[in-house]
């Protein structure tokens, strides 16, 4: 060990890029004096909000039902000198369906046809990245890179002239060196960046999806040489 020291380097790296995927749940409302009755309505308005999601061009697999609920309906009255007396006046039932979608820049045209199709609520939308593996594959090669470098350094800084790797562990995604990716080009946040492409019309849009972060941790082993 003496002879031949280790050197063990942490090294993060990350991508950032804009999301190609979006996430919302929507749901539907019905109250009526029955429960058959509140079901009934609930399900034509679930009908013609599934009809909305479907003629928006969302495929079948990303359309998915995340619960249905029937629950009672209850008028409080007050009277003078009492607690006061709850009474039944019908029932609420509801429907929830998640959706995705991939077609990004017309998230707030689709807000807008469901909220019109009569949704009740609307939760999210949640962003995500479709397949994050080429990012991952290229945070590595970056973190490789910067961990040889590193261990190389310390090498020469103690009279050795290279290193030999021994040992890689990958732990979770992990905010590292800021990388931004434009297109088919990625460049280090250090460096200036090149002028932006003009944004798209968004015809006053409420959605800004921001960018993601997709990234690596190394723990890489290095051996000294001389």
């Amino acid at each position: 060990m003496a002879s031949t020291p280790l050197v063990r380097v942490n090294i993060a790296e990350s991508l950032r890029t804009p999301p190609d995927e979006a996430s919302m749940t929507v749901g539907t409302q019905a109250k009526a004096p029955t429960a058959t009755q509140a079901v009934a309505a609930n399900k034509v308005k679930t009908e013609k909000l599934l009809a909305t999601i479907r003629a928006a061009g969302i495929r079948e697999r990303d359309i998915q039902t995340q619960g249905i609920q029937l629950q009672p309906d209850y008028r409080w009255d007050n009277f003078p000198g009492s607690q006061g007396r709850q009474t039944l006046i019908g029932y609420i039932a509801n429907n929830s369906v998640l959706i995705k979608t991939r077609n990004i820049d017309k998230l707030t045209s689709l807000l807008d046809a469901l909220t019109t199709a009569g949704a009740d609520s609307v939760y999210g939308p949640t962003f995500s990245i479709a397949d994050p593996a080429p990012l991952r594959k290229e945070a590595r090669i970056r973190a490789m890179a910067r961990g040889e470098a590193e261990a190389t350094e310390y090498a020469h800084n103690n009279g050795y002239t290279s290193v030999r790797l021994l040992s890689v562990e990958e732990g979770v995604s992990y905010r590292g060196t800021e990388v931004i990716v434009t297109g088919s080009r990625v460049m280090n946040a250090s460096a200036p960046p090149p002028p932006p492409p003009p944004a798209p019309e968004r015809g006053g849009d409420i959605v800004a999806p921001g960018q993601l972060e997709t990234g690596v941790s190394l723990n890489l082993l290095y051996r000294m040489e001389r």
